[in-house]
Formats: structure tokens, sequence, C-alpha cells
């Protein structure tokens, strides 16, 4: 008898060529297929997989948010992660024993995590995989944020990773949006609000529909007109980044102000 299979990826591409894969083993059968969050948390519930292949970074819930409600359920699949994260958050992986597939993977490396699936279905109970869940999730929060780089584009024309702490801030121009460092200026493809859900709360603050700071490189505060404030950065040019009103009373708390 095979195993069900949900797969869920908020690429189409990603999915397919898992779906194939799949479709060519004799113990795994696909029944649905979900591209975000929310899709798989509803597909899942419905459908009772044995297992789910579960992307970590989708629009609204990420894997690891719907990996925390299912863990709540009596029922609940196998999941294996599909990850783009570096060799540090795979030791995390190896680590709890889990299995995970880092894109782009082959087929031989996709063969062995199906008989990992055989295997933890065969030999280990469902409250040992759930601790084991739990831990991996533990493990994966507090790596996260080591890990995030943002693509932006140089102006030489390259594609540049930016290691979170070196964003000063974020905001739209033209209708385009872009990251400021210490030194340079850089368009991105995300959008602000893409951005406020990637980069780690409450550090990084949408302080203005059209702002994101990280509020680490505040170096002033100055009163402004009508009870509004702006943000003195700590950057080459000391830039100044409006506090909308609505924004004022959580980013006193936030800084303690």
């Amino acid at each position: 008898m095979k195993l069900d299979v949900v797969v869920v990826d908020d690429e189409l591409p990603a999915r397919d060529e898992l779906k194939f894969l799949l479709s060519e083993t004799d113990e795994l059968e696909v029944i649905a297929e979900a591209a975000t969050g929310q899709q798989a948390l509803e597909l899942i519930a419905d459908k009772d997989p044995d297992v789910a292949f579960l992307d970590i970074q989708m629009p609204g819930k990420s894997g690891i948010e719907v990996t925390e409600e299912i863990l709540t359920w009596d029922q609940k699949p196998l999941i294996i992660f599909i990850t783009a994260y570096d060799d540090y958050a795979i030791k995390a992986f190896e680590l709890n024993a889990i299995d995970y597939l880092l894109k782009p993977f082959s087929k031989e490396r996709f063969e062995k995590t199906i008989e990992r699936i055989l295997t933890k279905q065969q030999t280990e109970s469902k409250e040992a995989i759930d601790q084991q869940l739990n831990q991996l999730i533990a493990s994966m929060e507090s790596a996260e944020d080591s890990l995030i780089r943002i693509p932006v584009h140089s102006k030489q024309g390259r594609i540049k990773l930016l290691d979170k702490e070196d964003i000063i801030a974020a905001y739209t121009k033209e209708g385009d949006v872009y990251i400021k460092t210490n030194t340079e200026e850089y368009c991105s493809d995300f959008t602000l609000s893409a951005l406020e859900d990637t980069l780690p709360t409450p550090y990084f603050f949408r302080v203005h529909r059209s702002y994101l700071a990280n509020l680490k490189e505040v170096s002033e505060i100055i009163p402004w007109f009508k009870g509004k404030y702006r943000l003195v950065m700590n950057d080459e040019l000391e830039s100044e980044l409006p506090v909308s009103r609505n924004k004022i009373k959580r980013l006193k708390e936030i800084i303690n102000l």
C-alpha cells in the first residue's frame, strides 16, 4: 500500500519536479499540492496524508509556522522540509535526524530521502518523530536570523547578497524599493511588505508606509511637527526617516522611550 503525499511549495516548477520524482517511486503517491502555508494546513487537515514535503520559505505562513500548528494535531504526517538554507541550517537538520531536501537537489538525494521516510515509518514512533520536529524547529528558529541574506542589484549589474546586519533601512522611491547600507543604495525586487515579513522583528520596524528601519541603527530621534518624529540613521549620510503618527506608540514600546 502506497503512502499518501502532499507537496507544498510556492514555486510551481519546484512542485512539478518533486511530483515527477515521486511519480517514479512505488511507495509514495501524491494526492494533493499547495502553494501557500494556509492551503497546506487546509489540505493536510482534509486529506490526512502520511507524508508532507514542505517548503520552508513561503508567502504568508512559513513552513516552520505550518509545522508548529500541525504538531498540535492528533493526526499528523511525517514532514520533510524543502529548503534553500546553507550548511549551517543543514547541520541543524542532521543533528535532529529529520530529513530535508536542499534546493536544487539531485535524484540520488531524493532517493535517500525516500529510504529515510520508509525507515522512519517502520521503526520510529510518532511521538519520537514529533519530538525530533520540535527540536528541529527550535534549532531553526535560533539559526534563522543569522542566515537571512537579501539579494539586491548592484550598480555593476550583479546580484549581491546583503547580510541583515548591513541593512540600515529600506524604502520606496519612484515606484521601486531600495535598500540602504552604510555607504551604498541598492535596488531590490522585494516589496516593502515582503522585506517586513522576511527580516527579524522587532529590530526591523515599518515606521512609515514607505519606510522600513533597522532600529539597531538609529542614532537619534527628532521630535517633528504635529506629534510626529524623524529617525536619524547610523549611515554615512545620517539619513532621516519619517515616523507615521500611528507608529509612534509601538516604536516607543520597542525602544523603551
